[in-house]
């Protein structure tokens, strides 16, 4: 039993029909049950394009004092802008000194151009800077733009090719796009790279609200660089939904990433099982391996072998399904679909699963995430999929998918 983090593994059935290959839907739920508060290095990455200028960059520059302003004298900051050119205006310094990181951002000037290759190599740099010289393992990345790349280089796959050497550092990132002239798909799949979330806010005047909210829950982790491993044996095999996962000899690896204290992360995909004839089998097992914050060590967690037993077909009437485990699968799975037709600017496939998606939210109990759904599919029903509605939408699908969930004090799980 681990003091930082539990798991939990849900079928949404473990009974299969005999002779027959079946699908078998589950969900890997990890939660943060321990506070720990390591020292942190928070990095502010601000577009200093001229199209933020005006209350963006004001909103953006309190924002990041309003947050520096929660976190501890422990704690590092680093400020850094970009437009056409890219800026260490900080480097990450220990917050003893809070005046001089608030300067920095004060001091933040604007530019021509938005050149997000160049910024994220930069940024590599900085990290890797951070990783070797630092006495600081918690990078959070917190990064506010308003645009898309007008100089460097342009292509949004040699973007995602810095990203990916990012993610292998194992960092999170809050990424925020402001306003209606970004690449909400970019900045979407930037945010899942980096296990993290991305926002869309409509007005400058929320950034506040929402950079504090994150910094209260980043600052405090359970678990760092949480990895699952799926061990099956032949010829089972495991299909991931909402995460990139590696296949290995032996299964899949999934890397989850840090996981917040009173936040659960939820792993969700299908177990294809193969003919089996009548009787109990023990396909494989589950292994998850993170670092305690406190002592910088790797820990393991082997969870129990799980079961599927294969019935005859005339005991058909016996099988059970484990409603609130499939409603919780549907939901992210369902995000997933509406991720790719969004990727594809397909209006009529959205429509069609923002209902099913709606009906979801409110199966699970989320009256919040399915008044945000219901509202989204009125708008792209009357007015088609236009760059305002597909922000929105981008920003609650993210959320969904990153099976991220906060839990409320005093809720039991």
């Amino acid at each position: 039993m681990s003091e930082s983090i539990e798991v939990s593994f849900r079928l949404a059935k473990n009974t299969v029909v005999e002779e027959r290959s079946e699908t078998i839907p589950f969900i890997l739920t990890v939660r943060g049950i321990k506070s720990k508060a390591p020292s942190a290095c928070f990095m502010f990455i601000i577009d200093t394009s001229y199209s933020m200028d005006g209350e963006k960059i004001f909103r953006a520059k309190l924002a990041a004092i309003k947050s520096v302003e929660l976190l501890r004298e422990t704690d590092y900051v680093g400020v850094y802008s970009f437009a056409d050119d890219f800026k260490k205006v900080l480097e990450p310094v220990k917050l003893t000194d809070r005046d001089k990181v608030v300067k920095a951002i004060v001091s933040l000037k604007l530019g021509s151009g938005t050149n997000f290759y160049n910024m994220f190599r930069q940024i590599y740099n900085e990290i890797k800077f951070v990783r070797e010289n630092l006495a600081v393992h918690l990078i959070r990345l917190i990064l506010v733009t308003d645009g898309q790349p007008t100089t460097g280089v342009k292509k949004i796959d040699k973007i995602m090719e810095l990203v990916d050497k990012i993610a292998d550092l194992r960092v999170s990132a809050l990424i925020i796009g402001v306003g209606y002239d970004y690449n909400e798909k970019m900045l979407m799949g930037i945010a899942n790279k980096l296990t993290g979330i991305f926002e869309h806010i409509d007005n400058a005047d929320k950034l506040e609200r929402v950079i504090q909210e994150y910094t209260l829950v980043a600052r405090e982790v359970s678990a760092r660089d949480v990895t699952v491993r799926f061990r099956f044996k032949h010829p089972f095999r495991v299909t991931i939904y909402n995460r990139a996962f590696k296949t290995t000899d032996s299964g899949v690896e999934i890397h989850v990433g840090d996981v917040n204290f009173r936040e659960e992360v939820n792993v969700i995909g299908d177990i294809e099982v193969p003919p089996l004839t009548t009787g109990v089998i023990y396909p494989g097992n589950i292994q998850v391996s993170y670092i305690n914050p406190s002592t910088n060590e790797t820990e393991i967690i082997t969870m129990p072998e799980f079961r599927i037993e294969s019935i005859p077909i005339t005991q058909l009437n016996n099988l059970k399904i484990d409603q609130e485990a499939l409603q919780k699968i549907e939901l992210i799975r369902t995000a997933t679909e509406i991720e790719k037709a969004l990727e594809e600017s397909d209006s009529r496939r959205i429509v069609e699963k923002l209902t099913d998606l709606a009906d979801i939210t409110l199966r699970v109990g989320s009256e919040e995430l399915s008044t945000r759904t219901l509202n989204i599919k009125e708008k792209i029903e009357k007015s088609g999929l236009s760059p305002e509605f597909s922000k929105e939408l981008a920003a609650l699908i993210s959320r969904i998918v990153s099976g991220r969930v906060r839990i409320e004090e005093g809720v039991k799980k």
